[in-house]
């Protein structure tokens, strides 16, 4: 079932089938004579029996593909093209699911040259291995391709490779949609960082999983949130501790995307070498940089990160709390 968030001509928000399908040819135009690239879906991660865990696709098939569900597996070559193989559905599946978008949808919407159902894999895929001269794949991925003998045996003659040498250097240049969705995603976290230097928080758990950031343009990761010491834990995720006044409060929220910056533990771990009064802080400043012909722009330059910017915005802080209290005190007079 297709995005109603979508424009005219587009599989993504904000990338049209075009650019997909110029991926593709690049990919193909770097890939040695004669290769396959198998490229896999990531795998649905599963809280329950029942219930899944929200799904986050492989890079490369949606780099490749636009195609943001789970369970398929696309194939690029010089001689077929791309070739989608779409995952079976039955009744049930679409009760618990939802519609998921099958062999028409990938001719249709996503633009294959071929497609099938997931089921003939098994069929289609040997022979177009044993074609090939290479075969490149994305190797992370835990796909049932990996059990065929045909890709088995081009493994064992040293036919197989990974994908992602040649993914990751065209993914370093950036179209001018790209360009335009990282602008958008980056002034999204700009604007909520600011925001967030005048809120008053109590406790780590003010800041729920991914509710500034889930939009059309770009979907968030769960937030790092420490007060004090936990914020020199790099993956805190507990986020169940109140903050004390005069803590530093640690904050990792933004789109999928970014990392820098200092973790000082409380007491030293890895004989790292610190004064006594800088212990027990974290502190992380991540800028989203595009490098261009002429130099580079700094697309999240408007967060703030000098000290006297900081205290200007927690000192509105201080005075927004104080007109709450002074409202509050207003209102309950009121009432008495």
């Amino acid at each position: 079932m297709m995005s109603q968030l979508l424009a005219d001509g587009e599989i993504t928000p904000g990338i049209a089938s075009e650019e997909y399908i110029s991926r593709r040819k690049r990919l193909l135009e770097v890939l040695p004579e004669k290769s396959l690239a198998i490229i896999a879906s990531a795998d649905q991660q599963m809280m329950t029996d029942v219930v899944p865990y929200p799904f986050r696709q492989s890079g490369d098939y949606l780099y490749i593909t636009g195609c943001t569900q789970p369970g398929g597996v696309a194939v690029l070559s010089e001689e077929s093209g791309l070739c989608m193989f779409m995952p079976d559905t039955n009744k049930e599946d679409i009760v618990w699911q939802g519609q998921t978008a099958g062999v028409e949808a990938a001719m249709d919407f996503f633009k294959a040259d071929k497609a099938f159902p997931l089921s003939q894999l098994q069929k289609i895929l040997p022979e177009m291995i044993e074609r090939s001269k290479m075969v490149y794949h994305n190797v992370k991925t835990s796909s049932s391709y990996k059990n065929l003998d045909a890709f088995r045996r081009a493994s064992l003659n040293k036919k197989v490779k990974d994908l992602a040498y040649y993914t990751d250097e065209l993914r370093w240049v950036k179209s001018k949609s790209e360009v335009k969705l990282m602008r958008e995603s980056a002034s999204i976290v700009s604007q909520f960082s600011c925001s967030l230097f005048i809120l008053h928080c109590p406790n780590e758990m003010f800041l729920p999983p991914g509710w500034f950031c889930d939009s059309a343009l770009c979907a968030s990761f769960h937030p790092v949130v420490g007060g004090g010491a936990n914020g020199s834990v790099i993956h805190y995720s507990r986020n169940d501790n109140k903050i004390k006044t005069g803590d530093l409060l640690l904050m990792d929220v933004g789109c999928h995307n970014d990392r820098a910056g200092i973790y000082i533990p409380p007491v030293p771990i890895l004989k790292e070498n610190a004064p006594e009064r800088y212990r027990g802080i974290g502190i992380r400043i991540e800028d989203e940089v595009l490098v261009t012909e002429t130099g580079h722009e700094v697309l999240t330059a408007s967060v703030p990160k000098e000290i006297p910017h900081l205290t200007t915005l927690m000192s509105m802080g201080d005075r927004s709390a104080a007109m709450d209290a002074h409202e509050l005190q207003q209102q309950r007079a009121a009432c008495s």
